[in-house]
Formats: structure tokens, sequence, C-alpha cells
């Protein structure tokens, strides 16, 4: 880049002078900030820095939206920008989560219906570590599910309770985090696999219990059947 302006048209090139550039284009004050930004820019791009870690945290959200076509759709249809499309987007669900009815349904919705989904496209492919993820994350769900059962009037009391509850859930099943694979490594697993010859005993002997109970039933149900059916001849 040569730092210079150029004006054309479908014929001609011309060079614009910084003169002319200050006279007529912009101001003195935003022609200056604007060379001096440039020279910034291109002295992190010599330097190695890539075009991203240049961009301030705005430019780094409007670029990330540009790539959501929803978002260009709605920009398009209210003439809103797309950030603050995302803003006002953003504030309500926070305060959704915070203050409205919904918050359980939400925590319900994001705990259990995305991984329900995710573990149906799990099954059908051929890839067994996604099968042993979700597997591992309905594991760890259902015990958080049982002890919240039974502190349930005590987490009432709990301030944002909801919202530590979202991200738990967020913790335990984004790939970035795999919180539910670590929290049964650690802790479910150790704790669980010494018994499970135990628990699978006292299984078998219910379940044989409640067949045997059944048949019991079923045979007395039949004899009395049986025994109608004689008085009635």
């Amino acid at each position: 880049m040569n730092k210079k302006w150029y004006e054309y048209d479908d014929s001609n090139v011309r060079e614009i002078s910084k003169a002319n550039l200050q006279q007529t284009v912009v101001t003195n004050a935003a022609y200056n900030l604007f060379f001096r930004r440039r020279d910034w820019h291109e002295a992190n791009i010599e330097n190695g820095a890539p075009a991203s870690d240049t961009q301030n945290p705005v430019e780094k959200i409007e670029a990330f939206l540009d790539k959501i076509e929803v978002m260009q759709t709605l920009q398009d249809k209210t003439g809103v920008k797309k950030l603050y499309i995302a803003a006002g987007i953003s504030l309500f669900v926070v305060i959704f989560i915070l203050f409205g009815f919904g918050a359980g349904l939400l925590c319900n919705f994001v705990g259990f219906v995305y991984p329900a989904y995710a573990s149906f496209k799990a099954l059908e492919t051929q890839n067994a570590n996604d099968d042993r993820l979700w597997l591992t994350y309905w594991v760890v769900y259902s015990c958080f599910c049982l002890i919240e059962g039974f502190l349930e009037y005590v987490l009432f009391w709990v301030p944002f309770y909801y919202p530590i509850k979202l991200a738990f859930l967020f913790f335990l099943f984004l790939p970035q985090t795999k919180g539910a694979m670590k929290l049964y490594e650690q802790f479910l697993r150790p704790a669980l696999k010494p018994y499970v010859t135990m628990i699978d005993g006292a299984a078998n002997e219910a379940i044989n219990k409640v067949q045997g109970a059944a048949s019991t039933l079923a045979g007395e149900a039949a004899g009395l059947q049986g025994k109608e059916s004689v008085k009635a001849d």
C-alpha cells in the first residue's frame, strides 16, 4: 500500500493529493485519525499479527453476526443494524432467565430437548465417540435431577439458581468443556463401580419377586374365574 488516494471512473484513474483530500473530502481531524489508524493497522500486519487481532471487540462481534443468515434477514426486514438486534435479543434472554416465569422451562429445554436431539443424531452415525459422550451426559444429568429433586425446597432460595443451572447444563455437554465426561470420570465412575455387582443383584432379585408376584396373581385370578364358571353351570 502506498498510502495514496485515487479517484476513478470507467476510463481514468487520477491521484488525489493529500492537500485536496483534506480540503474537499474529509475534515482535518477525520483525515489524521484515518491515517493514524491505517498506519497502526499496517504495522500490526507487518509484525505478523492476524487481521482479526487488530479489530476492536465491536468489529469482532459484527464480523461474527455477518456469518449468521438469520441476523442478516432481520436487518433487511427491520432496517435495524444486526448489532442492535443481537443486543436486544441478548437483553431479553437475560431478563427472561433472571426474572421470567419461563426460566425453568428454558433450563428443561437446554438440559433435555437439545441433548435428546443430539443423542438421536449420534445414534444415526457410525461414530462411537459421540454415543459415549451423550450416554455419559444422560448418566450425569439423571444424577443431577435426582439430587435436585431432594434439594428442591433448599435450591428455591438460592439467588439466581436458574442462571447457575443453565450455565452448568451448558458446561455438561458443550464440546469445549465436556463437563459430563469430567464429572463422570472423576466422581461418578469411582463412586458407582464398586457397587455395580451389588446393585445388579438387588435389581435382579426385585425383578424376580415382581415376576413371581405377578404369576401368583395371574394364577389366583384364573382360579377364581374357573370357580365362577362352575357356579354358573
